[in-house]
This record gives structure tokens, sequence and C-alpha cells, in this order.
């Protein structure tokens, strides 16, 4: 019964992503998370034995149109909300100011208390302030004003998930930085002070930049281990939704591909100079450069990419 409770919260098709796949779709204007058939899904709902002969959430295969909905709906909003560039912007400039403050020199019980009742202005401008006092730079979110997006970094670079010899290796050494946890900092910092001088020299007229102008957003969440949904045909045999359903299984792989893809931002003062914010400029020449500095990198130095 536990392992039932558990999959009917965290599973492919859960109560709650059928909660906030809807409320998302509701309080952000994209329609794929109202589209989701509520009613067939209680109504299909079932106990099945899984491979561990434990009993999970499945769902009898005639609802298979409602279950694909909701693969859909979550793919759709990976891509135009939880995993869209602007907002994966916002998340690495807030990330890197929150993990250069000093939690040493302030009260726990104050700090929780001003930035619960605070506006979100004002929990920019406090936590830009801590940034400053720890750092003595300029914090990275110092034009950032919310509601109205000023001030975002730009997306530079985006490198996929490839098992090809550039792009795989650059992909598995930024993973396995991520997965390094605060080991890797060192590691993320020489490389975002290489590609700042790299930069800099390829358009001198920047003039300095200084590394915070530079973020790089490697997804720290695994994404390999997602469950999908269970279906029970007519034999009374549970299968995954992907093994049955084409459309489930390339929907499954494009959240895979989505969620894993690591971004290089940059400030708005860099992103101008570059043209990045009026097109698509060729930055294709941002892949070697990430190649060839991650190649140099030492392996068993402080903060190892590997």
């Amino acid at each position: 019964m536990e392992q039932f409770v558990n999959s009917m919260i965290d599973s492919g098709v859960d109560v709650d992503k059928l909660s906030y796949l809807s409320l998302d779709a509701l309080h952000t204007g994209v329609p794929a998370g109202q589209g989701i058939d509520h009613s067939r899904l209680m109504r299909s709902a079932i106990m099945v034995p899984d491979r561990l002969n434990m009993e999970s959430l499945a769902f009898d295969i005639r609802a298979l149109p409602a279950v694909e909905s909701v693969i859909h709906a979550r793919l759709a909003n990976f891509r135009a909300i939880y995993w869209h560039q602007r907002n994966r912007a916002l998340m690495a400039m807030f990330l890197h100011v929150a993990d250069n403050i000093d939690y040493r020199k302030l009260d726990e019980a104050v700090l929780r208390r001003e930035f619960l009742v605070s506006s979100e202005a004002d929990v920019v401008r406090k936590m830009n302030k801590l940034y400053e006092d720890h750092t003595g730079r300029r914090s990275p979110m110092a034009m950032f004003i919310p509601l109205r997006g000023a001030g975002l970094f730009e997306e530079l670079y985006k490198v996929p998930v490839a098992d090809d010899r550039e792009e795989g290796f650059v992909f598995r050494r930024l993973t396995a930085l991520s997965r390094a946890g605060g080991r890797g900092r060192g590691g993320e910092l020489r490389l975002r002070k290489a590609l700042a001088e790299a930069i800099r020299s390829r358009y001198p007229g920047l003039g300095e930049i200084d590394d915070a102008e530079i973020l790089i957003d490697i997804p720290a969440r695994p994404m390999d281990g997602q469950p999908v949904a269970f279906l029970r045909d007519d034999t009374g045999e549970p299968e995954q939704i992907d093994r049955i359903s084409s459309t489930a299984e390339a929907a499954v792989k494009d959240f895979q591909k989505l969620a894993k893809s690591i971004r290089v931002f940059v400030s708005p003062r860099v992103a101008s100079t570059l043209g990045v914010p009026n097109g698509e400029p060729d930055t294709r020449w941002v892949g070697g450069l990430l190649y060839e500095i991650l190649s140099g990198l030492p392996d068993d130095s402080p903060g190892r990419l590997s």
C-alpha cells in the first residue's frame, strides 16, 4: 500500500502533476495544461503490481489519450515555462547571487522574517546588498526589475545532449561539474573566468569582463529516473506508456533532451555587444571555445570537472 500511495504523488501521471500543470497553465496563459481530461483519468485509475510485486498506480488502456495528454502537457510546460530560456536565465542569476552570500553573518530568524514579508523587488534589493557586502562586487541582478524583466541575462549558447566527439565531451564534463556539488564551484569559476577572457579577446571593445557576467546553467536535478505512466491492457498486464505509444515515446525522449540541456548566459552588456538580443547570431564558436577550455583544465585540481 505504501508503494501505491507513493506512486499517486510521484509517477508519470500523479496528483501533483495534475494539479500544477493545470494551475500553471491558468496563471501563465500557456494552454497545454488546460486540455487534460481529469475526469477520464480518475475513472480509469487502477492498482496493479509492479516489477517488485508491489501495488502501483496505473490506468486502463482505454484512457491512453488522457494519459498522453498529461505527458504532452508536461513537455509543453517545460518548453514554454519551466525550461524557457528567460526563466532559466533568472534562475541562474538568482542562484549565483544566493551562492555568494555569507550566511554565517546573518540571523536565520530575522532573515526568514524579512524575506517572507518582502515584495519581489525588495527581495532582489536585499539579496543584491548581501551579495555586494560579501563579494565587494556589483550583483548580476543589480539591473533586474521583477515583472518587467529588464536586466535579464541572455542565452549565448546551448550545450545539447550529444554523442559526437566535441559536443558530447563538453556536455559530459559540464554535467560532471554539476554533480560535484560544492566541490565543483572552483572548476566552474575557472571556466567562467576563461570564457570571460576569451570573449574579451574576441571582442576587445567590451573591455574587462567580470566572471559574474557569464553564468552557466547546468541542471542539477537528475532526469533519467523520471518514471513514466503504466497502462493495463485487456490481458491484465501493465506496460509503460512509452512502449505502447509512439507519440508518448517521442515526448519522453524530447523531455530528456530539453531537461538536460546546459546553457551559457551572458549579461545584457555582453549580449548587446555580441548581438544576441537582436536575433540569432552564429555562436557555434562558443562550443569550440568550451571544448578548448575544458580540455585544458586539469582533472586533478580542486573542483575537478570529471
